[in-house]
């Protein structure tokens, strides 16, 4: 391979990063934008602070269901239906 291919071939190859750098930065803009407009986070850091408060109150209301559904069921198994 002679030097004007191996340019050409490099050349190529920067260009492709390129456009996978320009892709990988507007996906990126767009996730925080939406980020912003769903749950009013700014940062990523944000973002996974609100999530683990999100993951704790879910954990909650779920342990809290399973206790009423035991009562409900210790309450009305006996009627058999």
């Amino acid at each position: 391979m002679n030097r004007l291919e191996k340019y050409t071939e490099l050349k190529n190859k920067v260009d492709k990063l390129k456009q996978n750098k320009s892709r990988a930065e507007g996906a990126l803009a767009q996730i925080k934008t939406q980020l912003k407009e769903k749950f009013g986070c700014t940062s990523l850091k944000m973002a996974k602070a609100k999530l683990v408060a999100l993951k704790r109150k879910e954990k909650k209301v779920s342990d809290e269901f399973d206790k009423a559904v035991e009562k409900f069921e210790e309450r009305w198994d006996e009627l058999d239906l």
